[in-house]
């Protein structure tokens, strides 16, 4: 038997953001049997600190999640707001890249309601020139990732296609695509077509059924989900950002994306 295996291990992180209180959360990823966390990108923080503090618990942070601020919008209208966003964003793309994480969650705009009465893409053309301005002076080892989320979330970006459409109007290679299973269930379609669509650009994954509970064998279109994207040579990260219930949930969840996502890709009989 001949066994096709991913050139290296798809690294599987918590998220401090459903996990609580930072320090609780390192120990409960590490009691977990995890070794990497999903942190808030927190610029306002002391960065020698976190980077000790993952040190301590033998954690590393593969990625960051933007921090949901209505008046801090990359997307916004109010020159003051993308302003604001603009500064936190170019913060934590300096903070992840001197934690060594090499990804950034960026969501171009935190409300449900639109700002005002305007098409869809003006906003993403104003997210799209704000985000372009920042990476002149970023990092060049920090990838953006853009997340789409439920319409009770954010109107902005509700889609893969949304989410690339930006990309694309950015016009970088450091940005790619996040998907977050949670929040593309709740669009018409299977959910491994949907991520299939954009495979080749999805550089993160939030991994957390329809319900937002574990995802588990059961959980619908799972394996087809991480069959398309292994076949599309994805080699990110992925982050269980679901509701965990207690600590020994954390582990079964720990364990069954561990298992699920660095499997061998394919077997093949003996030739």
């Amino acid at each position: 038997m001949v066994e096709v295996i991913p050139s290296r291990p798809i690294e599987i992180a918590s998220s401090e953001w459903v996990l609580g209180h930072r320090d609780q959360a390192l120990l409960r990823t590490a009691a977990a049997g995890l070794t990497a966390v999903e942190l808030d990108a927190r610029p306002d923080l002391d960065t020698e600190s976190v980077r000790l503090a993952l040190s301590e618990h033998g954690l590393s942070a593969p990625s960051l999640c933007w921090q949901w601020n209505p008046d801090a919008e990359l997307g916004s209208p109010d020159g003051a707001s993308r302003r604001g966003a603009q500064r936190y964003l170019a913060a934590a793309l300096e903070q992840a890249e001197h934690l060594g994480a090499t990804q950034l969650v960026v969501v171009p705009a935190c409300r449900e309601i639109p700002w005002q009465d305007e098409p869809r893409q003006t906003g993403i053309e104003r997210a799209a020139s704000a985000i372009r301005e920042v990476l002149r002076d970023a990092p060049a080892r920090v990838q953006l990732a853009l997340e789409a989320l439920r319409t009770d979330e954010s109107f902005l970006l509700n889609t893969l296609d949304e989410a690339d459409q930006l990309r694309e109007m950015i016009d970088d290679d450091r940005v790619t695509l996040l998907a977050d299973l949670y929040h593309l269930a709740d669009l018409d379609g299977h959910l491994d077509e949907i991520v299939g669509a954009h495979a080749e650009k999805i550089s993160l994954v939030h991994f957390a059924a329809a319900d937002r509970t574990k995802v588990t064998a059961a959980t619908l279109r799972i394996a087809e989900v991480i069959s398309v994207l292994t076949a599309a040579g994805f080699d990110g990260s992925v982050t269980l950002e679901y509701t965990v219930p207690d600590d020994d949930d954390l582990r079964k969840a720990a364990a069954f994306a561990m298992q699920a996502w660095n499997a061998p890709a394919e077997k093949a009989g003996s030739t």
